[in-house]
């Protein structure tokens, strides 16, 4: 009685624009959650909603598994949108599992990362007349960088952060998309001259670049606030002319990105400066101007791992939902006053406002914040090195 299909479970996904299965071969959310429960699950991932529309049904469960699912008491479908928050998923699990398919909407789990999605479920649900289907929220990305601090621990433990010492650079940004608040953070940073304070990357890749197209979307966003509009537009030509910025790697695209080290192929000795010659970092967390649900990746859980204070550009409420799970922020030392705006162009603004105080910290003041901040970040870390439950209740 446990995990019916854990060494080849179907993965529902639309490659070179056909919907297709493959079978997975038991990734992380099938190691995280404790399956021995008396109960048998089917266990399905899927990487595109999309798919599910033209994918026949019997490659996704087999019919006899699928007959238990409907009539057994102790079978149980489970759906996974490995390491990813995506909200799409759960309409057509409605349309076709339960409308269609008359699964009960409590023999369906739904796992994500995403510790809003129960919200979504709920609209749904009412939407179609319907019972809400069950949600577990399992954050897989804290377990991957947990696990890599466990296995890199030497390496990890020699990392100095937070020396008292003069630093050429206040703060450690990494961008890897192009999410839209992420070139118009880069884009005001600049303009506040503040972009020169920091370790930032971001690459031009694709349709990924600075153009008139981006300059324009990152106008539209601020249109309501006149000094950020205007602080863009007075610095538009250095803003389209500015080069892709690089750090650990100049395969910004192409890496993994949810490695805690340094990618494949190169040393990790530049990944340790980058976070031993800043004091802080500024984490471009996945979402922020259009909020699709509260989503923690790597990119939080990696400053934690190094023992590095933060401030998170992200939907409101993010540090609220990261002291759920036990970790401590830094507020007063760091102004978080912007955890609570709603409105995403005024909670950048207030984030900039606050590197700006940050990066411009006299010696003495320098000091006074590492003496403050630092029994945190330790404290941070050990939270994250002896987590041993990854799946957290429902908000």
């Amino acid at each position: 009685m446990a995990l019916l299909n854990k060494l080849g479970y179907p993965v529902v996904e639309i490659k070179n624009d056909e919907a297709c299965v493959s079978l997975g071969m038991g990734r992380f959310y099938t190691t995280i959650k404790n399956w021995c429960d008396g109960n048998d699950y089917w266990y399905c991932c899927i990487r595109n909603e999309l798919a599910l529309y033209e994918v026949p049904i019997e490659k996704i469960i087999k019919p006899e598994i699928l007959q238990k699912i409907i009539h057994d008491s102790t079978t149980f479908l489970v759906f996974c949108n490995e390491w990813e928050s995506f909200t799409d998923l759960i309409e057509p699990i409605y349309i076709i599992f339960v409308n269609n398919l008359k699964i009960p909407p409590k023999k369906i789990i739904v796992l994500s990362d995403n510790a809003d999605m129960n919200i979504i479920i709920k609209d749904i649900a009412a939407a179609s007349n319907q019972d809400t289907i069950n949600f577990e929220w399992v954050i897989c990305l804290e377990y991957v960088i947990k696990n890599d601090v466990i296995n890199n621990l030497d390496y990890i433990s020699k990392i100095a952060t937070l020396e008292k010492k003069s630093y050429n650079k206040a703060f450690l940004n990494f961008n890897r998309r192009w999410r839209t608040h992420r070139p118009l953070m880069i884009g005001l940073l600049h303009s506040m001259n503040l972009l020169n304070k920091g370790f930032v990357s971001l690459e031009q890749a694709g349709n990924d670049k600075w153009d008139e197209y981006i300059f324009n979307i990152m106008l539209d966003l601020v249109k309501m606030d006149p000094e950020l509009y205007n602080l863009l537009y007075s610095n538009k030509t250095e803003i389209l002319n500015l080069p892709n910025l690089y750090l650990d790697t100049v395969n910004i695209h192409t890496r993994n990105p949810n490695k805690l080290l340094a990618p494949d192929g190169l040393t990790d000795i530049d990944n340790k400066r980058l976070y031993e010659d800043s004091y802080f970092s500024l984490v471009s967390e996945t979402y922020c101007i259009h909020s699709y649900g509260r989503f923690l990746s790597e990119k939080t859980f990696k400053p934690i791992a190094q023992s590095h204070p933060f401030i998170i550009i992200s939907d409101s409420k993010i540090l609220a939902l990261l002291k759920t799970l036990g970790y401590k922020t830094f507020h007063p030392f760091i102004d978080e006053s912007y955890d609570d705006e709603p409105n995403p162009i005024l909670r950048i603004k207030m984030i900039l406002k606050e590197v700006k105080r940050l990066s411009e910290l006299s010696e003495p003041e320098l000091f006074e914040f590492i003496d403050n901040v630092k029994e945190i970040t330790k404290f941070n870390f050990n939270t994250l090195k002896e987590k041993k439950n990854h799946t957290y209740k429902i908000l």
